[in-house]
């Protein structure tokens, strides 16, 4: 499919964000595995370590709720945690950063995107992570050398803060919402 000519050019001038989901994974592997972790292959993980395989036809968010409540938000991280470590971009994940960004926006709990950035020596710019309104902002928007990642779920690198952990549960995202949201 072809991109529009604007766009390509927006993407030049680093006026596009771009924004990833569970999707982004494709292609990449996890602890040397090449089948992805998503939303329900998560909840069936989940549920099978804290819950003896209990609750699988639920949700997510209600096996992710069930699990905390069952072991504590930190136990729970951490396993999620270990699921997504050690990630390997495919090669098409590489070329991110070779383009000119205004920020990347993810809702993803993986390191892909900081991956990406730490393994091309080729990068346009450099990243900087933010996880809420609190985490200083200004440098990504007086330069174009840095790209902001937004991590708008939380990071397996921060699971032992109970301000702001991975957005699994209702009560969470709602809590996140009100709180922590990023602008």
């Amino acid at each position: 499919m072809p991109l529009p000519h604007n766009l390509i050019n927006r993407v030049k001038e680093g006026k596009v964000v771009l924004f990833l989901g569970s999707g982004a994974l494709y292609g990449a592997t996890i602890n040397n595995h090449d089948k992805l972790i998503m939303g329900n292959d998560l909840r069936d993980l989940l549920s099978d370590r804290f819950l003896g395989g209990d609750f699988k036809e639920d949700s997510l968010a209600h096996v992710a709720e069930l699990s905390q409540s069952q072991t504590s938000l930190f136990e729970t991280q951490d396993f999620i945690k270990e699921l997504f470590d050690n990630i390997t971009p495919a090669e098409f994940h590489l070329k991110i950063p070779e383009f000119n960004w205004r920020a990347i926006f993810t809702t993803n709990y993986d390191r892909l995107m900081e991956t990406c950035y730490e393994r091309n020596e080729k990068r346009i710019q450099n990243h900087t992570v933010k996880f809420s309104n609190q985490d200083n902002l200004d440098e990504s928007r007086i330069t174009n050398d840095i790209v902001p990642i937004f991590k708008l779920h939380g990071c397996v690198t921060r699971t032992h803060d109970e301000n702001l952990p991975l957005i699994l549960t209702i009560d969470q995202y709602n809590d996140h919402k009100k709180q922590k949201t990023i602008i």
